[in-house]
């Protein structure tokens, strides 16, 4: 993933990830909003960094509260 990763590929990833974490699929505000994040994330700490902290947000999330 880099700067230029279409949205197809993250809104995937973000698919995912909520399915695996919160054992849910995220609504269409939820999937903008983690998209937004995910390209903030990737620019300022690069791929693998931006996972991880992609991961730890969704385990940190209200949810889990």
């Amino acid at each position: 993933m880099t700067s230029s990763t279409p949205d197809s590929l993250l809104a995937d990833l973000i698919n995912q990830l909520f399915e695996a974490i919160l054992e849910r699929s995220p609504d269409s505000a939820e999937t903008r909003e983690y998209l937004d994040l995910s390209r903030t994330y990737i620019q300022k700490l690069g791929k693998l960094k931006a996972i991880q902290k992609l991961i730890q947000t969704l385990i940190l999330s209200s949810e889990f509260a």
